[in-house]
């Protein structure tokens, strides 16, 4: 996006075990999140970092320079709807504030591992 001047980063596991339902609400949380960024002149850095151990997966995406999330109606509501997916795929979701490292908002979303026997639908 030509508007962005900030900093991406991504960190993932090259292989990750967990339903498409999950994958695809990673991606939406991340696309939810670089819509904000690229439209908000004060995010400095996109940090995306998708963790997964046996048993579960967990992705972190890191707004640098956002302190409000909900700028307006339309942002609180598509996070809601985001929520849902997640939700709907077996997910919890959560957002924090991280003002001791610098205003940061953080969207947290975790999904159970997929075990052996399990296909992706």
């Amino acid at each position: 996006e030509e508007g962005f001047r900030g900093f991406v980063s991504l960190e993932c596991p090259t292989k990750v075990e967990t339903s498409a339902g999950a994958m695809r609400s990673i991606v939406r949380m991340a696309e939810y999140a670089f819509e904000i960024a690229v439209n908000r002149e004060e995010c400095s850095a996109v940090k995306i970092a998708v963790k997964a151990t046996t048993s579960m997966v967990r992705a972190e995406i890191t707004l640098d320079g956002i302190a409000d999330l909900f700028r307006s109606v339309e942002d609180e509501v598509r996070w809601n709807i985001f929520r849902a997916f997640c939700h709907l795929a077996g997910g919890e979701t959560e957002i924090v504030l991280a003002f001791q490292r610098g205003n940061a908002t953080i969207l947290r979303a975790s999904f159970s591992s997929r075990t052996k026997g399990q296909r992706r639908k």
